[in-house]
């Protein structure tokens, strides 16, 4: 095998401002790298920076065998690894008990907040804000102003009423059905609105055979209303985008699968 000559400056310090310089093969250049250097005769560098140490400075990591040195190199990454996920986990738990002072707020919002303030046993106001809130997405914001509402005026159904189009509107299907619940439960007749209100929040809870049963009721209730898509889309002009992409759903599944005046 043709001897390769190799020249390198050593960072080592030996011989200021000269090269190294020896003859080796590329065998003795394999055999260091993937056995490590076979003696003390093959280190081309008395300070050891280059193949294995010499004697006197044996501890030196220039000399370390490429064997030592990968374990040496694996403990790190992975010394490194657990240090990361501590720190990952300190910042996550720092930022969870750190509190939000930042409050949500929009003109109409803060004249609601003003009016609180000045009124702070109204329910009716916080209900409103609470929905105000829901519009934005601000669920929790939203249900505690409305769990304070009720606190405040545990009789007024029309806090929960609103409290069910809130969470309806945040896609809380469950505790919208909850809310509207207790106002039909706690209503001294059924109120007329019962249909076409169930039968949207059946069908996001993909219960599509009760939400058209509820809205044949709303049919039933107000044939003008809600028996055509025009009457409809007429009398759902004021809802949400939200409400009314529901609403039309399941008026499109009544009248090609429910409605008792279609014929085969």
């Amino acid at each position: 095998m043709f001897p390769i000559q190799l020249s390198f400056s050593c960072p080592g310090g030996c011989h200021p401002g000269f090269g190294h310089s020896t003859s080796r093969s590329a065998s003795d250049i394999w055999n260091e790298e993937n056995i490590g250097p076979k003696s003390q005769s093959s280190n081309p560098c008395p300070c050891g920076t280059f193949g294995i140490p010499p004697a006197d400075s044996a501890s030196r990591a220039g000399g370390m065998p490429k064997a030592s040195r990968d374990r040496s190199l694996g403990t790190l990454i992975k010394n490194m690894r657990r240090f990361s996920l501590l720190f990952v986990i300190v910042c996550l738990c720092l930022t969870s008990c750190t509190p939000n002072t930042q409050t949500a707020t929009t003109p109409y919002i803060s004249e609601l907040t003003k009016k609180i303030t000045e009124d702070p046993e109204s329910g009716a106001l916080r209900a409103d804000r609470g929905f105000a809130y829901a519009m934005l997405g601000l669920a929790s914001d939203s249900f505690q102003d409305f769990r304070d509402a009720i606190v405040l005026e545990p009789d007024n159904l029309k806090i929960r009423w609103s409290y069910g189009w809130a969470a309806f509107n945040l896609s809380n299907y469950e505790r919208a059905l909850e809310q509207w619940q207790f106002v039909i439960d706690h209503s001294p007749k059924r109120p007329w609105w019962v249909g076409h209100t169930l039968a949207i929040c059946y069908w996001e809870l993909k219960r599509p055979l009760e939400a058209v049963a509820y809205y044949n009721e709303a049919v039933t209730v107000a044939p003008t209303t809600f028996s055509t898509r025009t009457a409809l889309l007429e009398y759902t002009d004021f809802w949400t985008y939200k409400e009314r992409q529901s609403i039309e759903k399941v008026y499109d599944a009544w009248k090609r699968a429910y409605d008792p005046n279609k014929k085969p």
